[in-house]
């Protein structure tokens, strides 16, 4: 029966996202308007006073028409699950929604990053986005983005081909529902830039034009493409030669168009920023404001201006004045701006409660109504990320892969470093120290025994010294998160290594794939055949952390040799100096690229040296950026990481690696702590005298060094009449190979600081998941058929104390290429029963494409009858219909018995513990099998692809001969347990745990369970809980249920749990049915909610066409009793040879004197006299439907309850029923406010109704 207080909130449907191929590293990796134009408007005055929180600003606040306002604010953040496209609509009051989440769901990515623009109509987005560590390689950051059009009020999103540029400027919106999408290649020599035009109406490419050289900020007009090519302000037409509209002293950036036509821009030369109009042929100086005081926002076809100094510059007419934070983000008509979009965890990467799936992490979003100057504070969660269209694989591990060492081999397994580990293993490795012993098989691994550096020792530096602490931890920041296993993996735990595009982009494509492995994403040497390291090193530095960092360590210190050798250095050349490593990072993210060498496809004939792409001056990069993880004033205090940090780390790719490096040295990697569940600093930052000094634009910039020039912007030489960039080269090969001193003062520069010296002990490792060795309480007969063979080990294994009776084997298609890329969102944990086991994700019944099925085969045969048990593990298992299929009976039974796994972390963060969960009873006539495949019967509502599914261990008890007793308990919440509490978690979460929404409710304390058979003293419930070999019993009762919840097998059920009838329990074999259903199809909930608040049953509900006097008892005379009797017909038609058994309702409650008289106070005592008239009907009914039934051959009895609940109702003087329940459960329906219990049995309420089954089964059922 529905809780008393169920009142239903609609939730609109995610939109789905197909993400095209992602390039290179992706798998490899309002202000209201002045009264007069152009007069500032003011975010808030200071002192402001504290942003209220609250999930939509109250219409008394927002100035008259606000309902029919067109005005709406759009931002973006990204964690593990996707980049979130976020809108709210003022006319909403600024409700916010999750427009989209874009995404490959499943893939072992930390933190999706990306840019959006908004249309002039403010209908549409254009957004780029793309995996953080794309923006770690040249090939990545220049073409390793996805480009998505997205529609603001549908949802709907289509995915462009075309992989683009994760630069600052990209997307560039600008006249129209045009846009303008940026990418870089080469061409030969020739470094070409192509401009990709969009309509976003149609969401299709109108244009592509390539330009020799680097275009950077480029927008669409109604002439064509404007843009910045070097110091200068150019046109580009269909021919892709640019025009020089005006020049400038440096880049312009920032570009934007006003609706009539007139290109705004900023230029920025030493520490001023100048601001610009071009009108017709005419460029105007606006004004000029300190660098980084001001920004230039174009949204919806208008200019903004936002910054602390903002409303000090004169501005044309047609732009807006913000005085809110510079990156504020304005709305579509100026009436509101963000000051702030964050998870507080960007900087960290994502992280899953329960560590084995994704969530999508809660945002914290900063609101100012400009016409009030009101602040809010909304909390948002988005959708997990849409599906990608990535096919299936094979088997567990790669064969066919590039790279050295597989993925998703039981016995390479790589442990998760908690930071403190982590941070323990830089230390001692700068140090030549660490020297930690790891034994013979560490980790479950066949290596020999060993220690980290006695496999990858220390490289002398050239000159002597040693590198900082704090640099090698930027890296590890900078490359995993300091992750050495995948994101899938808690702190603690082992499981498939961190990658850096193992598999290719768009599914497996092994011939573009980046071999980065563990938290150094060691590169070099990692794929099949190189020799750099021997099988030993290699499996070493994927399973350990430590050899990992060790091994990373040789690499940065070969870069610094290299380059110091060339007598290359930075500053005085000192290797304490953080500072002095520019070069070294340089190189050790995109190489130092030497003449005319073979093997580097970047190497040229007549340049050398460090790449452009990282070079300061490179357009690519923000003009206007600051130090990496400097900003601290652009979001809420709350949505701040300790440092007080919030947006840089969205949009890594402003700053060169170096400059990354730096800010995670200067600031710290903030990072989840499972154990504690909050985000702090991973390891102890560097110390300076004053903030770090970085190059100066044109650092790296210099004629004779590197065909660069900061006062000259190049003329390609296809184009000997137009502007290019500083770099004077058409392939953009200023490669940087000179010494360069931008802080002589070693006083000024960083140094380390070590938290650990040499002989430390190396922290351990905490865990918030172990491993189930046990196997309790099966009995000792079982036969238990692991997930992984008996040999597989790793630190967090089981000294397994049972032998394995069988395999799990792997079977999937393979794509039209012959291999098999299901295996990217394939993935295994060392925890769970025997300390491993495999976990994916759920997708809808009719994919093929994404299948992955195991199948559990017994190592003998079975004549005879045994229980089937499947063990579902804490955490990796979350989809409410795991369809598991018994195979080698000759049983008279649907093939397919649905569990409901739904492991979740309650509201304290424990995880429920793993358990087994009966499949039933079978009789084998052969070779026993069990098969799950990570297809789901129904949808769930739930994004494919978002939901976990997992394959442990199962178990075949053998028994004496068929169960006497089979037991299918159905319905709603009365039979379910409601209002008893305990509730099994799987039937009592929320969405936000990290799945979908389950409040069924099925209590330890359900009245089927407190029962008792006629064979037994005990209980049915204790006896189902020691597998007993005498009965089967089955509960899939769930509150909320109608009788098309039980029965409707073309829908969903319940709370995402498949019909009733679906589950697959009731057969030949059932013995006996109970349940109580037909409460919800008479309103009864609604009726509870809508009488508190209306005089009943006078009073019409809803659409009725009478009063409720009138009206209720028709409708339970007819279509209700209709509907149930239809039930009780198909049960017996599922299960001919079963007794059923149609349990009555109670009066709900009675009139009270003091201290009783809640309910009277409420309803009134004719209410109350009128809902014990319709508990009454609806037994009379039933007792004549049944009736009907019994003559027409169907073995039914009703159990009516008036009689055993007489004096037990709530606000009785002995209640056994709740009565209004304000103390809410963790999932519950919202009500209005009242808990789901309420109305509803107490476990002595329960325990009545147990009798009432009790005693009749004692006297025998018709």
């Amino acid at each position: 029966m529905r809780s008393a207080a169920a009142a239903l909130i609609a939730v609109g449907a995610m939109p789905t996202t197909p993400v095209s191929a992602m390039a290179r590293r992706l798998w490899v990796l309002g202000c209201v308007f002045a009264l007069a134009a152009g007069l500032p408007v003011t975010a808030a005055a200071a002192p402001a006073p504290p942003p209220a929180t609250v999930t939509s600003v109250p219409g008394t606040e927002l100035a008259a028409g606000w309902r029919t306002s067109t005005d709406r604010v759009v931002t973006t953040d990204g964690d593990a699950t996707g980049l979130h496209v976020l809108a709210a609509d003022r006319r909403t009051g600024y409700t916010w929604r999750t427009v989209a989440s874009l995404g490959v769901p499943g893939s072992d990515v930390d933190q999706w990053i990306g840019n959006s623009c908004v249309t002039t109509s403010g209908r549409r987005a254009v957004v780029v986005y793309a995996p953080r560590q794309a923006a770690n390689s040249e090939d990545g950051f220049h073409s390793g983005g996805v480009a998505a059009i997205i529609d603001l009020d549908t949802g709907a999103v289509t995915t462009l081909a075309d992989g683009v540029s994760l630069a600052y400027y990209n997307p560039g919106c600008g006249v129209g529902e045009q846009a303008v999408l940026t990418q870089n290649l080469m061409r030969g020599n020739l470094y070409v830039s192509r401009l990709i035009t969009v309509d976003a109406t149609t969401a299709t490419v109108t244009a592509r034009v390539d330009v020799a050289g680097q275009i950077t900020s480029a927008i669409p007009t109604a002439s064509g493409v404007v843009a910045a090519q070097g110091d200068s302000l150019v046109a580009i037409g269909g021919s892709g030669r640019p025009v020089v509209l005006a020049d400038q002293d440096a880049v312009p950036f920032r570009l934007g168009i006003d609706r009539d036509g007139a290109i705004n821009y900023e230029v920025q030369t030493g520490d001023t920023v100048g601001l610009h109009r071009f009108a017709g042929t005419v460029d105007h100086v606006v004004g000029s404001a300190p660098a980084r005081s001001v920004r230039l926002h174009t949204v919806a076809g208008t200019t903004y201006l936002t910054g602390p100094q903002a409303t000090q510059v004169k501005v044309p007419s047609t732009w807006r004045t913000v005085a809110a934070a510079v990156d504020a983000e304005p709305s579509t008509d100026g009436l509101a701006v963000v000051t702030s979009a964050t998870s507080g965890t960007e900087e960290a990467g994502d992280v899953h409660m329960t560590g084995a799936s994704l969530d999508a992490q809660p945002i914290g979003v900063g609101l100012t109504v400009l016409d009030s100057g009101k602040r809010y504070a909304f909390t948002v969660q988005p959708g997990a990320a849409t599906p990608a269209a990535v096919p299936p694989g094979n088997d567990t591990t790669d064969p066919d892969r590039v790279c050295a060492i597989p993925r998703n081999d039981p016995k390479i397994q790589s442990l998760q470093p908690t930071t403190q580990m982590a941070e323990w293993a830089a230390d001692l490795a700068v140090q030549g120290a660490l020297t930690e012993s790891r034994p013979a098989g560490w980790n479950g691994s066949n290596l020999p025994a060993y220690t980290p550096q006695g496999l990858f020792p220390s490289h002398p530096l050239v000159g002597g010294g040693q590198v900082p602490a704090q640099i090698m931890l930027g890296v590890l920041a900078q490359e995993s998160n300091m992750w050495q296993a995948s994101p899938h993996v808690t702190d603690g735990e082992s499981g498939n290594f961190e990658q850096g595009g193992f598999y290719g982009s768009g599914g497996v494509v092994f011939d573009n794939v980046d071999c980065g492995y563990g938290a150094a994403q060691v590169t070099t040497g990692m794929r099949k055949g190189e020799t750099v390291y021997t099988q030993t090193q290699q499996i070493a530095l994927t399973v350990d952390y430590a050899a990992n960092v060790a091994a990373g360590l040789q690499v940065l210190q070969d870069k610094w040799n290299q380059l110091k050798q060339l007598g290359i250095v930075v500053n005085n050349g000192d290797p304490q100096y953080l500072e002095n490593w520019w070069y070294a990072l340089w190189a050790y993210n995109s190489g130092y690229h030497k003449l005319n060498d073979r093997t580097d496809p970047f190497s040229k004939s007549d340049a050398y040296g460090l790449g452009w792409s990282n070079n300061v001056a490179n357009e690519d990069l923000a003009p206007d950026r600051g130090g990496f993880l400097d900003g601290t004033t652009t979001c809420l205090p709350k949505y701040q990481d300790p440092n007080g940090r919030c947006n840089d780390a969205k949009h890594p790719a402003d700053w060169s690696y170096p400059e990354r490096i730096i800010g995670f040295a200067r600031h710290s990697l903030v990072r989840y702590d499972y154990v504690n569940g909050n985000y702090h600093d991973s390891f102890t930052t560097a110390t300076w005298s004053q903030a770090p000094q970085l190059p100066p634009v044109g650092t790296f910039c210099q004629p004779a060094a590197n065909q660069c020039d900061m006062t000259k912007i190049h003329k390609p030489g296809n184009f000997p009449s137009d502007h290019g960039s500083h770099c004077q080269r058409d392939d953009l090969a200023c490669y940087w190979h000179t010494s360069a001193t931008w802080q002589p003062n070693p006083a000024t520069l960083g140094t380390q600081v070590l938290r650990y010296l040499p002989g430390a002990p190396e922290p351990a490792a905490t865990h918030f998941y172990n491993p189930v060795c046990a196997t309790a309480p099966l009995p000792s007969n079982a036969l238990i058929v692991d997930d992984v063979p008996a040999d597989v080990r790793t630190q967090n294994g089981c000294a397994k104390s049972w032998t394995n009776r069988g395999s799990l084997t792997f079977t999937f298609p393979a794509d039209s290429t012959n291999h098999y890329p299901a295996k990217i969102d394939f993935h295994q944990l060392d925890t769970g029963f025997g300390g491993h086991f495999w976990f994916s994700h759920v997708w809808p019944a009719g994919e093929v494409t994404h299948r992955v099925t195991g199948t559990w085969t017994l190592n003998q045969q079975l004549n005879s009858w045994a229980r089937v048990l499947v063990y579902v593990p804490d955490h990796g298992a979350e989809t409410p219909q795991a369809a598991y299929t018994v195979g080698g009976t000759d049983s008279n039974t649907p093939p397919m018995r649905t569990v409901v796994e739904g492991n979740y972390l309650d509201a304290q963060r424990k995880p429920q513990p793993g358990s087994w969960h009966s499949l039933g009873a079978f009789h084998f006539t052969g070779t026993p099998s069990v098969t799950l495949s990570n297809i789901i019967p129904k949808s769930t509502g739930i994004e494919p692809g978002a939901m976990d599914i997992a394959w442990d261990a199962v178990a075949f008890q053998p028994l004496p001969g068929k169960p006497a007793n089979q037991i299918v308990v159905l319905g709603d919440s009365y039979t379910g347990g409601e209002g008893a509490g305990d509730y099994d978690r799987a039937s009592n979460h929320i969405a936000s745990d990290g799945g979908v929404f389950d409040a069924c409710h099925r209590s330890s304390h359900a009245w089927s369970r407190q029962a008792s058979l006629p064979d037994s003293g005990s209980t049915i419930g204790a006896r189902a809980d020691a597998l007993d070999p005498s009965l089967d019993y089955h509960i899939t009762a769930c509150s909320h249920s109608t009788t098309v919840g039980v029965g409707d097998t073309t829908g969903t059920g319940e709370n995402n749990e498949g019909a009733q009838f679906d589950q697959g329990y009731l057969d030949a074999n059932t013995t006996l049915v109970t349940l109580t259903i037909g409460g919800n199809d008479a309103r009864f909930s609604e009726l509870i909610e809508f009488c508190a608040k209306n005089s009943c049953p006078d009073a019409v509900m809803g659409s009725d066409p009478q009063d409720l006097a009138h009206y209720e008892p028709q409708l339970i005379r007819g279509y209700v009793v209709q509907q149930v009797s239809s039930v009780l017909t198909e049960i017996h038609n599922r299960a001919p040879n079963a007794k059923i058994v149609l349990m009555g309702y109670p009066v709900l409650m009675v009139s009270g004197e003091a201290p009783h008289e809640t309910c009277t106070s409420i309803y009134g005592a004719k209410a109350i006299a009128w809902f014990a008239d319709m508990a009454h009907e609806i037994d009379r009914d039933y007792e004549a439907m049944v009736a009907s039934l019994r003559q027409q051959g169907q073995p039914v009895t009703y159990l009516s309850s008036l009689a055993a609940f007489q004096g037990k109702a709530a606000c009785g003087p002995a209640p056994q029923i709740n009565g209004l329940t304000l103390d809410r459960t963790h999932a519950e329906i919202p009500p209005f406010p009242l808990s789901q219990q309420s109305f509803h049995p107490m476990v002595e309420g329960a325990a009545t109704y147990a009798g009432l089954l009790t005693d009749a089964l004692k006297k025998g059922l018709p």
